[in-house]
């Protein structure tokens, strides 16, 4: 998935965390980490995709319980990586921003999965693009580890 040798998240950690999202519908919802990916697109050249897989455990934005909602970063656009490092620090429950960095965000996607069963609180608010597009931004708080 990534070529040997380059981090796709290099300069993560000089990234501000920013809150963007994709598929969450606004409202406040308790969320289960289920899985967390990096996949190139099939569709667009030089474009690959930081993916989040959770269950809704709870939510007042017309999501039900155990539904399977994602959160999709473009990492073309130039807030991915601090989207990606504000949702990693609540995910893994940071003592601070600095605790996330290249490395921890590229271990995120691996096999072993550590973020899975983690439950997060989403923040999703529709806003308007700088195209005029609606987009929901998502923000992320940690609230309790893995069972």
């Amino acid at each position: 998935m990534t070529q040997a040798g380059h981090n796709p998240f290099t300069g993560v950690s000089k990234a501000q965390p920013t809150g963007s999202g994709n598929y969450i519908k606004p409202g406040l919802h308790d969320l289960e980490i289920e899985s967390v990916k990096y996949l190139p697109s099939s569709q667009k050249a030089n474009t690959a995709f930081y993916i989040v897989e959770f269950k809704v455990l709870g939510s007042n934005g017309g999501h039900a319980p155990g539904e399977k909602v994602s959160w999709l970063v473009n990492m073309a656009n130039q807030p991915a990586l601090g989207a990606i490092r504000g949702f990693l620090v609540a995910a893994l429950n940071a003592a601070k921003v600095d605790d996330v960095d290249d490395e921890v965000t590229l271990a995120s996607t691996h096999e072993d999965q550590p973020c899975k069963g983690v439950v997060v609180k989403c923040q999703a608010i529709q806003i308007e693009t700088k195209k005029k597009t609606p987009f929901t931004k998502c923000t992320f708080e940690f609230l309790r580890a893995a069972a």
